[in-house]
């Protein structure tokens, strides 16, 4: 777009009090959605990967260390360390240990990215399209489980999806403020590093390769009336735009270093590399060949998965929308489909199979369906797309009821009478605010948007309830129980690969403080300092009942096998050999009593 394009009529799109109204109710629904009942269910999944290696630096009595997290014990960098710094500061900050406040950064991330998308939408397209990009954003009901998570997704998935907008405003070239800009953008990259390192950057890459392919003009070739070529000059200047590299140089530098810093402080310690999290990045990216059928199926994964708004983009495309409208608005309308096919072709060739890591490309879909809702407030597409679009905002609506009354229907299993309360509640919610809506596309006199909110809120219970109930179902912590009936409170505890599959289980049990790991060490019998419990997997069992002369007594079994993958989990008190115990320098006998 040219520099001065479209400059007119936005200085003072701000100061509208319907543009802060729509924001304001686009926060406080998200908010609701993301943050409701957030603290009830117990860490799962790698919950505790991320949240303990944060409370260890913050902790009374832990490392205190805010450069190199740890997990139990050794140095855990399989992330890089902004998703800990959060978390932490946030403890930090409440005092408070515990699930609310380690999910409570991805819930805040989810809230605000709405209200990023209500304002940037107003600000590209108009009020409507803010008001329908921020509130299509709170029912992306695949992102939902990210944002109530304390897990890094949510927010590689703001950061990612904020600093891509950055890069399009700065490709477009109309932004007074350049070099401003240009420094908050790369500060944004920074923190895309910091927390998912190059894994984050498709969204970022795909909106400026995006934004410049898609508005390349292309020319006729010859005297052709259908072969055209682009205008490689125009693209070429498009990509030479210095704020965006600037940016992703600034960027760089901060990731640059930290990795510097890290790598200098393990050096001074005598700690090798941790190098787990570049093996995993390099394992993905060699999966575009091992797995190909299950990455060349992940798009079509990810579109059904954000359905209907994965629906607008064929809309999006219509001659009338595509080439009509006013120059800016085309322009950013076409940067943002760009961004999203590049966003998703980096993602195809990075060897991602897991639809779950390209949820970063989902976000800007809200902002595609809200350019496409700004055309018809203004009247610029004829009636057979106006129909498409009405039918569109029907079938969101009651796929919104049915996926209420579907999650209600999951999270019933187990669920006490309060909770059956809130699920028939929750229920009853959306199915009014799916009436509202239908009246309102009646052309009745009630209003649509009240239908919507009345449906986000419905939609907000039984999708909390649910995702609770799913995630106490995956925690260790009703099996912790069993560690802590066994092990005194001065006992202390060793243990290998349990600590890094499974670490909310020390933490539930009551012996996060006294449970230390040696990792793959275990996978063989070692000698140990002193008497006292061992946490064995399924590998490390086996290997350790086999030693000679034996050592391991009272094994409970504390998490039975699932499946055909040796995860069982086991419980055993080690005692010393004698040769071991005699030749113990200085004497020194052991902390542990046994528990005969």
């Amino acid at each position: 777009m040219a520099d001065g394009a479209g400059g007119a009529g936005r200085g003072a799109w701000w100061r509208s009090g319907g543009v802060w109204g729509d924001a304001v109710l686009v926060l406080a629904l998200g908010l609701f959605v993301t943050c409701y009942r957030v603290g009830v269910p117990p860490l799962a999944g790698t919950e505790g990967h991320r949240a303990l290696p944060a409370h260890e630096m913050v902790r009374p009595g832990g490392t205190g260390d805010w450069l190199l997290p740890r997990l139990y014990g050794p140095v855990y960098l399989k992330k890089p360390p902004m998703v800990y710094w959060l978390i932490g500061g946030v403890e930090k900050l409440t005092g408070v240990a515990n699930e609310a406040t380690w999910r409570m950064p991805s819930a805040i991330a989810g809230g605000v990215l709405g209200l990023v998308l209500c304002l940037v939408g107003n600000y590209w397209f108009g009020r409507t399209a803010g008001l329908v990009a921020g509130l299509s954003h709170v029912g992306l009901i695949a992102l939902a489980e990210g944002y109530r998570s304390a897990d890094i997704d949510a927010l590689d998935i703001a950061a990612s999806v904020i600093t891509g907008l950055a890069m399009i405003e700065m490709m477009s070239g109309s932004n007074r403020r350049r070099w401003a800009l240009a420094i908050l953008t790369g500060l944004g990259v920074g923190v895309v590093l910091l927390l998912k390192g190059p894994g984050g950057l498709p969204e970022i890459m795909g909106a400026i390769l995006g934004a410049a392919i898609f508005n390349v003009e292309w020319i006729a070739v010859g005297n052709s009336t259908w072969l055209k070529r682009p205008k490689w000059g125009d693209y070429f200047r498009e990509l030479c735009r210095p704020g965006p590299w600037i940016a992703i140089a600034i960027g760089a530098g901060l990731f640059g270093a930290y990795l510097t810093a890290a790598s200098m402080r393990m050096r001074r310690l005598g700690i090798p590399p941790d190098t787990s999290g570049l093996a995993e990045a390099v394992q993905k990216m060699t999966q575009l060949l091992r797995q190909f059928p299950e990455v060349a199926a992940m798009p079509f994964l990810v579109a059904a998965y954000s359905l209907p708004l994965s629906a607008v983009v064929p809309m999006a495309l219509r001659g009338e929308i595509w080439n009509g409208g006013d120059a800016r608005r085309r322009w950013y309308l076409r940067a943002l489909v760009g961004t999203l096919a590049v966003s998703l072709a980096i993602c195809f060739f990075a060897g991602i199979s897991n639809p779950r890591y390209a949820y970063v490309i989902v976000p800007p879909l809200a902002l595609v369906a809200g350019a496409v809702a700004d055309r018809v407030a203004r009247g610029e597409i004829g009636a057979e797309s106006k129909r498409l679009l009405w039918r569109g905002v029907w079938a969101w609506a009651a796929l919104m009821f049915v996926a209420t009354v579907a999650m209600g229907i999951a999270a019933r299993g187990g669920a006490d009478r309060a909770d059956i309360i809130r699920l028939v509640a929750g229920g009853a919610i959306a199915l009014a605010g799916w009436l509202l809506i239908v009246t309102q596309m009646r052309g009745w006199a009630w209003p649509g948007r009240t239908g919507v909110v009345v449906l986000m809120l419905g939609l907000g219970i039984n999708m909390a309830m649910m995702y609770n109930h799913r995630r106490a179902a995956h925690s260790t912590a009703g099996t912790a129980q069993i560690l802590a009936e066994h092990v005194k409170p001065t006992d202390q505890i060793v243990t290998g690969a349990t600590a890094m599959d499974q670490p909310e289980l020390f933490w539930y049990a009551g012996v996060y403080e006294r449970t230390r790991t040696l990792g793959d060490r275990m996978l063989t019998p070692l000698v140990l300092p002193s008497d006292g419990w061992v946490v064995l997997k399924g590998r490390e069992y086996t290997a350790w009942s086999a030693a000679q002369p034996p050592c391991l007594s009272h094994e409970v079994l504390v998490v039975p096998q699932r499946g055909q993958e040796p995860d069982a989990i086991y419980l055993a008190w080690y005692t010393r050999p004698a040769a071991a115990a005699a030749a113990q320098m200085g004497g020194v006998p052991s902390t542990n009593q046994s528990p005969k």
